[in-house]
């Protein structure tokens, strides 16, 4: 068991987390995009509301996987820490 986790995982974690975030606000961003370009009468060839958020559940299932991968080497003072380091908006994950 690792007290820490180490800085590869961090950066890993930290990636994943960012791509998660991003892939939310795009997957937001999209459908209204989406709605706006409707409502201007244009066609799209592409569901931008569905691609996006597909590529939001897909960045949320890498890093949950990444996390409990990560976790599973802690000790619990290190689960507490790799907690505070990904913040409060993924702990549900």
């Amino acid at each position: 068991m690792n007290r820490l986790p180490t800085t590869q995982q961090v950066r890993k974690l930290a990636a994943l987390k960012t791509a998660f975030l991003c892939a939310a606000s795009a997957a937001e961003h999209g459908a209204q995009a989406q709605k706006t370009m409707r409502l201007a009468g244009l066609d799209m060839p592409v569901d931008l509301a569905e691609v996006t958020y597909q590529a939001q559940l897909r960045a949320r299932m890498a890093l949950h996987v990444e996390l409990e991968t990560v976790r599973a080497t802690l000790t619990d003072s290190g689960k507490d820490a790799l907690d505070q380091m990904m913040g409060s908006q993924l702990a549900a994950l």
